[in-house]
């Protein structure tokens, strides 16, 4: 799956311990991330808070489209 990247790449997929997961787990990793983000921003809005809830909105997204196309 990763055969093409750079070794760099591939050590940091690593370290992040992602490899060899598939693209439904890494989404779901990300998702997760964003929460903690959300939540460690406070609960004033702020435009970093408001991007990262577009970002959460948009993955969820994704992840309901790779399903349907299971």
């Amino acid at each position: 799956m990763y055969e093409e990247y750079p070794k760099e790449v591939i050590d940091k997929i690593k370290e992040l311990g992602l490899y060899g997961k598939d693209l439904r787990e890494i989404m779901l990793i990300s998702v997760n991330a964003c929460t903690e983000m959300i939540r460690d921003a406070g609960v004033a809005p702020t435009k970093f808070k408001r991007d990262i809830e577009a970002l959460q909105t948009n993955q969820i997204h994704l992840i309901y489209k790779m399903d349907k196309l299971k």
